[in-house]
C-alpha cells in the first residue's frame, strides 16, 4: 500500500505555466482525503517551495535544494542540512568565473547570482515590491565576497543555451573533488556536494517516517529526478520528460500540461485505467 507521494515541481506536478492544474489539484486533495502523504522534492531554493506547500495547505516536509535541505514547513524546522565548505564553494566558482554564462547559488532562502537572468530574475519579479519576501536575491558580477556571508551553500547551478560550453563547463567542474552534478533542463548543470541528491533526502525521510519502498510512489521529468527512482518500486516518468529517465521509469505518464501528475496517481495509487 502506498504511504507517500513524493513529486518533483517544475515539469511535474506544475504545468509550463509554473501552475498546478485543478486536476493535480483534485488528486492531491484525494491523496489527502486517503491519509497518503505529499513530499514536494525539488532543486528549487526552500523559499520558493515552502510558498507552494502553504497554497497546497500540505504539511509533509520539503525536499528542496536537490536534497540538500529538508525542512518541515511547520515549524521551519531543518531536518537534514547539507552545506558546502567555504574552499569547495570558492574553487568552483572561480572556475566559473571562467565562462560568460550565468550562475547562481542558494543558501535556504537567497538566490546569489552574477547576473539577474534566469531563477534570479524570476525570484526578483515576484518579491521585488512585495510585503512578503520569502526569496531575497543578490546580484553581483563576482561573488567571491559572498560566499561567507551566504553562511552555508546548499547548490550551485549555471546556466547556458550553448551545448558546446555546457560540455566544456562539465569537463572542467566534474574534475573537482566532492561534488556531483546533474542537470534539471537541457540548459543547466547542477552542482552539489559529493552524494547530495533528491535520493538522498528521500532516503533520510525513508529512515525517520520507517518506510519501505514499496510504500513509495516518487515522480519527475529530469535526470536530477533519477536518483529518487532507487528509494521507491512505484517510478513515474512524465511525458514530457528527458527520455533517459523515462528508460528508467516503472510507467511513463502523460506531459505535465496534460496533468500527467494526476493521471499517473489516478493509475497507481488509486488502480484506474485511463
Amino acid at each position: 500500500m502506498i504511504k507517500l507521494v513524493v513529486t518533483d515541481l517544475d515539469g511535474t506536478l506544475l504545468n509550463q505555466e509554473k501552475r498546478i492544474t485543478e486536476e493535480n489539484r483534485s488528486s492531491i486533495t484525494r491523496l489527502r482525503e486517503q491519509g497518503i502523504s505529499l513530499c514536494l522534492c525539488t532543486g528549487r531554493i526552500y523559499g520558493s517551495a515552502a510558498m507552494i506547500s502553504e497554497e497546497l495547505g500540505n504539511d509533509f516536509p520539503i525536499i528542496s535544494c536537490n536534497g540538500a535541505l529538508i525542512k518541515d514547513p511547520l515549524t521551519n524546522h531543518s531536518i537534514y542540512k547539507y552545506t558546502m565548505d567555504n574552499a569547495l564553494a570558492i574553487e568552483i566558482l572561480d572556475r566559473l568565473q571562467r565562462y560568460d554564462i550565468v550562475y547562481h547559488f542558494y543558501n535556504e532562502n537567497t538566490v546569489f547570482s552574477n547576473k539577474l537572468a534566469y531563477a534570479a530574475k524570476t525570484y526578483y519579479d515576484k518579491f521585488a515590491n512585495s510585503d512578503m519576501k520569502r526569496v531575497d536575491v543578490v546580484i553581483q558580477d563576482n561573488l567571491r565576497d559572498r560566499v561567507d556571508a551566504a553562511n552555508g551553500i546548499n547548490k550551485f547551478i549555471l546556466f547556458t543555451e550553448d551545448p558546446k560550453i555546457k560540455e566544456k563547463i562539465t569537463s572542467d567542474i566534474i574534475a573537482i573533488q566532492g561534488i556531483d552534478i546533474s542537470q534539471s533542463s537541457r540548459y543547466n548543470i547542477e552542482i552539489s556536494g559529493r552524494g547530495i541528491s533528491k535520493g538522498h533526502g528521500l532516503k533520510k525521510l525513508k529512515e525517520i517516517y520507517s518506510l519501505e519502498s514499496d510504500e513509495i510512489f516518487v515522480i519527475g521529468d529530469e535526470m536530477n529526478d533519477l536518483s529518487m527512482f532507487g528509494e521507491a518500486t512505484y517510478s513515474v516518468a512524465m511525458g514530457n520528460g528527458d527520455a533517459r529517465l523515462k528508460e528508467k521509469a516503472f510507467y511513463v505518464t502523460k506531459a505535465n500540461d496534460q496533468s500527467g501528475f494526476a493521471s499517473a496517481v489516478n493509475r497507481i495509487v488509486f488502480g484506474e485505467e485511463g
